[in-house]
């Protein structure tokens, strides 16, 4: 098999060749509105475990503050 039997010939009509762009670009907007959606996910999820952390922390601070009396 040579490198041409591997390509697939489209018609090189003006109109088929805007079809093929147009189908691409609707593919593409689908795939970046997936994405948009997952990382508004992901930011929600960061942003609830950043304060658990945060949280956490200070408890940990008041903790050793309370044990080496400091207040």
């Amino acid at each position: 098999m040579n490198k041409q039997e591997n390509i697939i010939n489209y018609p090189n009509s003006v109109d088929t060749r805007v079809a093929l762009l147009e189908m691409s670009i609707i593919n593409i907007n689908e795939t970046m509105k997936e994405i948009k959606s997952e990382l508004k996910d992901i930011r929600k999820e960061n942003k609830a475990d950043f304060w658990k952390l945060a949280g956490f922390i200070a408890a940990l601070a008041g903790i050793v503050a309370h044990g080496f009396h400091w207040f």
